[in-house]
């Protein structure tokens, strides 16, 4: 290989390799541009209550802390009872419905059935 052509096959290399970087630069920029950071934070539970108190009170701020606990328990059970009170509702609606629906019929024929005696 003459010294002139190593140095055109050297120039021309150095081509392709800038011309590669030029690609894993761009791939690098997208791939920046792409990436998502997701923090996750855990939040408290916020139907736990927060501090156990035995009911020997020392101190007026013992007592506030259990009326509130007894407090934030009796909602989240009410709460707690609406929706499965709601959840038995919307499941057993197919059979309350069927069940009303038969029940207006016999109850409709009975009254025409009591009419029809009354008239005669």
């Amino acid at each position: 290989m003459k010294p002139l052509e190593f140095h055109a096959e050297i120039t021309r290399l150095h081509a392709d390799i800038d011309s590669l970087q030029g690609q894993i630069n761009m791939w690098d920029k997208l791939i920046a541009m792409a990436t998502i950071t997701l923090y996750i934070d855990q939040e408290d539970n916020p139907f736990k209550t927060t501090t156990e108190v035995s009911w020997k009170f020392r101190s007026f701020e013992e007592i506030w802390l259990t009326m509130r606990n007894g407090f934030v328990n009796v909602v989240n059970t009410m709460y707690s009872l609406i929706i499965w009170l709601v959840v038995g509702i919307v499941s057993f609606s197919p059979v309350i419905i069927t069940a009303g629906i038969v029940l207006y019929v016999v109850l409709r024929i009975k009254r025409k059935r009591s009419n029809r005696d009354i008239q005669k």
